[in-house]
């Protein structure tokens, strides 16, 4: 199934009021061996795992208000910084040496072990997982111990490869067959959401992980976004983050409200 979204400015009020979240610092596998998250309860059997892209931080405000957004209505929200060399350092232009000498394994790692932290925490059995970018490929190697867990996947801007083969952790990424054969025993819903602006993940790359032939999900959709770039930051090239933060907000409410 497949969608194309055209983007309207229809506005979400801004939730100014929300439960005081939990802070916590966990396990992780590289640098400080140290991951830090945040996560807020929610009164539904529910929970949003987020999981930020490459070098990302979940402090950012796209992932703060997204947290916010989904808690108010009910939903348990957990999202972490993976383990790096120094989690003070949040500055963009650093990031990514904050990663030099970090594995694709030592990513995976680090989202098991968080991904469990949450379940214990919280005490669910369901979670919808949102994945940005590399985030949203990470899900691929948590489905063989996680897949009764995991009732839906959303992969914002995730593909099966990189450009950037010499950067940190994706030097080492692993091949298209590998994913794709994790992704294929997934049981649970996929949605794909692609920007027709971004020049990181090619449409056709990230259409292959629900059209693959051997998935066995009951339910997957491709929405595309017209003229949105892969950070979902600008449309058509104009800054547009808090109106595509909004649109992110209604999809992923839009998704898991209706899939029993």
């Amino acid at each position: 199934m497949q969608e194309e979204l055209e983007l309207e400015d229809k506005s979400l009020k801004l939730i100014k009021k929300t439960k005081k979240p939990m802070i916590i610092d966990f396990e992780g596998v590289f640098g400080e061996k140290i991951q830090k998250g945040v996560y807020l309860k929610g009164e539904k059997k529910e929970g949003v795992f987020f999981v930020h892209g490459l070098y990302g931080n979940c402090f950012d405000e796209k992932y703060r208000k997204l947290s916010n957004f989904l808690n108010k209505k009910g939903y348990s929200v957990f999202l972490f910084n993976r383990s790096r060399l120094d989690h003070e350092i949040l500055i963009n232009e650093n990031r990514q040496n904050q990663f030099q000498g970090k594995s694709f394994n030592d990513e995976i790692e680090d989202v098991k072990i968080a991904l469990k932290h949450f379940l214990r925490i919280s005490r669910l059995r369901k979670v919808h997982y949102a994945g940005f970018s590399l985030g949203g490929t990470l899900s691929s190697f948590l489905v063989k111990n996680f897949n009764s867990y995991l009732k839906t996947i959303f992969l914002f801007g995730s593909g099966l490869s990189t450009k950037n083969k010499n950067r940190p952790i994706v030097n080492r990424f692993p091949e298209k067959s590998l994913i794709l054969n994790n992704f294929s025993s997934y049981s649970g819903k996929i949605i794909l959401v692609q920007g027709t602006y971004d020049d990181v993940v090619p449409i056709e790359e990230a259409r292959e992980i629900i059209t693959y032939h051997k998935n066995k999900a009951p339910l997957t959709k491709l929405i595309l976004l017209r003229g949105v770039d892969h950070q979902f930051k600008r449309i058509k090239g104009r800054p547009s983050e808090l109106k595509l933060t909004k649109l992110i907000y209604q999809i992923i409410l839009g998704e898991i409200s209706n899939f029993t």
